[in-house]
């Protein structure tokens, strides 16, 4: 048995294995979602890979598909600290033609969000916080709308331009900085051929704080500008052999002196891994009149679809440092009239018609940390049969009532989540997946059902998955199975079949498509970047019309140029921008993201997300075949 504690002492908690037959999905009475009758509403929402799940039954996608013919060259490919090595990679032959793209939009910036389908119209977060809409049949950006923190907190627009300039200089300082350090702020010991592309490197630098200074009013500029004075002259002096941590500290950590400006604001200034999280990791979410997203400091947002801002809110947090790990990655959540959302350290709910603050539940995400995962909205009928309960289940191991926040159940007790939570709760009706973590311990992919009866919360533990395959990255579930490297069954938990797909890596890139499972590989290898820009990702395609007998039908390959647009970097730095930002020795690639992002699918059309662009997969001789009559 699994230990299920309450979190207060009047809440009577029931265990027991069950064997039951799988209840009917929530909100059973709308179209299945992917399905062209299918149009999201307040009772379904379309959000983070659609309801959460991955699952599109309603769709029917093309099952092959090409940006070319495939061939393989060799190339230069930089690792840590952009040391190189000669790699045969795979490409795409010059000319050769695509196969069932439908278009292919350049994104106005980097992003890791997902695509937020609304009828005719889908909506992605960009860098730094932009909000973007494209149309479904040509691929054209409708409009791009920008969600400044410092204009949502109601600054003057003076205010607002300088601190804008502030941030994206402290960006460029980060990205050439920590291009050349690394994640862990290290440099190797000192030789005399590091001297003149460290002192070009610092000298770039320089000029950027000297920008910063002369904005005037920016807590922390001068420091930052003695940092790398004192810098120059430590490269200056150093000799072959002797060790750089001092230098690492300058080139790395000299937007630390930025933390009364992060403080006074209320915002962190620099994202987790900067070029691999940004602020626009959230996916928006639609109940098909409004779209609402969050970004990673404090905003909140409503926009009605023609892209009027209905409401904008920024919510301040405790800013210790100057920089966030990944608190503001989750999703956010669209339950009757409440928008909930991840706000650094707490998940705050706003009337969705106005932005007011409804309630507030602290300690959600204790410590912040890599608090990657988004909650799950479910929906708990009473066996009594007077209503039902609106529960948020958390990636911390908590239940809370969506109505006011409060916990009601402390189902697993996580060691992980001093750290941060555990991957993207998944579920139907009242029954949902979840991986319990416990130092010393094998993780546990359970599966779970809540219920109430009498005003008491019980909690079932249904089984327990009998691999560790299932940790890290949160699988698709279709109610009777999961689907992640295996066919899981979800009532024994035993395997019933094994997936033919690819290393997976990043966040959650596979989907199913009505009887296709669609799986993304990982892309650059994380550290491999490629001199001339391209990657190439492969996507396994398996029938799963019977989920015991998988069957492969396809391995297609999308990429090209990959060269993500980044506006700060654009502004501040426009010459390392345009050359890749391999000016300087041993500096990284600036910002690639992790790649490919969660595909999703609506009627004919399968929408796969990178870092720089938005793919629309389908036959393009046939139209889009969603019904304007279901809107």
């Amino acid at each position: 048995m699994l230990p299920i504690r309450p979190s207060t002492p009047h809440l009577c908690i029931a265990l027991a294995l069950l064997a039951a037959t799988w209840a009917p999905p929530a909100f059973a009475e709308d179209a299945p979602f992917g399905s062209p009758d299918y149009y999201p509403s307040a009772e379904q929402p379309y959000g983070f890979r659609g309801n959460g799940n991955g699952c599109f039954p309603g769709a029917e996608i093309v099952p092959r598909w090409s940006e070319g013919e495939l061939t393989k060259k060799k190339v230069k490919v930089y690792g840590k600290r952009g040391r190189s090595e000669i790699d045969e990679v795979r490409d795409f032959k010059p000319g050769s033609p695509s196969t069932n793209i439908v278009w292919k939009t350049q994104l106005p910036g980097w992003t890791n969000s997902g695509p937020c389908v609304v009828g005719d119209r889908v909506f992605m977060s960009c860098e730094p916080h932009q909000l973007v809409c494209i149309d479904v049949t040509s691929g054209e950006i409708l409009w791009t709308r920008a969600n400044s923190p410092f204009e949502l907190a109601g600054m003057s627009s003076g205010e607002v331009e300088k601190l804008e300039a502030a941030m994206g200089l402290v960006d460029a300082l980060r990205a050439i900085g920590g291009g050349l350090t690394g994640n862990y702020t290290r440099l190797p010991d000192f030789k005399e051929e590091y001297r003149e592309p460290w002192l070009q490197h610092a000298t770039r630098m320089r000029k950027l704080a000297a920008q910063l200074a002369a904005l005037g009013g920016v807590p922390g500029a001068d420091e930052v500008l003695a940092t790398i004075d004192e810098a120059i002259v430590k490269i200056k002096a150093r000799k072959p052999g002797e060790k750089c941590k001092d230098l690492a500290n300058d080139f790395g950590k000299c937007t630390d002196a930025l933390k009364p400006l992060a403080r006074e604001a209320g915002l962190p200034l620099i994202s987790g891994w900067r070029s691999k999280i940004g602020w626009s990791f959230a996916t928006p979410i639609s109940d098909g009149e409004h779209v609402y997203t969050t970004y990673g400091q404090g905003q909140a947002v409503c926009y009605d679809l023609e892209g009027n801002r209905v409401w904008g809110r920024f919510v301040p947090a405790d800013q210790r440092g100057v920089g966030a790990r990944a608190a503001h990655v989750p999703s956010p959540l669209l339950i009757g009239d409440l928008f909930v959302g991840q706000m650094k350290d707490k998940l705050v709910a706003f009337d969705k018609r106005t932005g007011r603050t409804v309630w507030e539940a602290e300690g959600v995400t204790p410590g912040g940390g890599y608090n990657v995962g988004t909650a799950k909205h479910l929906r708990i009928p009473d066996s009594d049969g007077d209503g039902s309960v609106d529960v948020v289940v958390t990636t911390h191991g908590t239940v809370l009532n969506a109505t006011d926040g409060k916990e009601l159940l402390r189902f697993a007790d996580n060691s992980m989540s001093q750290e941060g939570g555990g991957p993207s709760v998944v579920g139907l009706g009242q029954r949902f997946c979840y991986e319990v973590k416990k130092k010393g311990e094998k993780d546990r992919y359970t599966h779970f059902e809540l219920g109430v009866a009498s005003g008491k919360l019980e909690a079932e533990a249904i089984c327990v998955f009998d691999d560790g395959a299932l940790s890290g990255r949160a699988p698709v579930y279709t109610g009777p199975y999961l689907l992640k490297n295996q066919v899981w069954d979800t009532t024994t938990g035993k395997r019933v079949a094994k997936l033919d797909e690819p290393d997976s890596f990043g966040s959650m890139p596979a989907c199913l498509a009505g009887r296709y499972y669609v799986a993304f590989d990982r892309v650059g290898k994380y550290r491999r970047e490629r001199e001339d820009r391209r990657i190439v990702v492969e996507a396994t395609v398996v029938d799963l019309a019977d989920p015991t007998a998988p069957k492969l039908v396809a391995r297609n390959y999308l990429g090209g140029e990959n060269k993500p647009r980044d506006p700060y970097l654009e502004r501040w730095l426009p010459e390392e921008y345009a050359e890749g930002a391999r000016t300087f020795y041993g500096m990284a690639t600036l910002p690639v993201g992790f790649g490919i992002g969660s595909p999703v699918a609506m009627a004919n059309r399968l929408f796969v997300p990178s870092c720089s662009h938005l793919y629309c997969i389908g036959d393009p001789q046939q139209p889009y075949s969603w019904k304007s009559s279901s809107r």
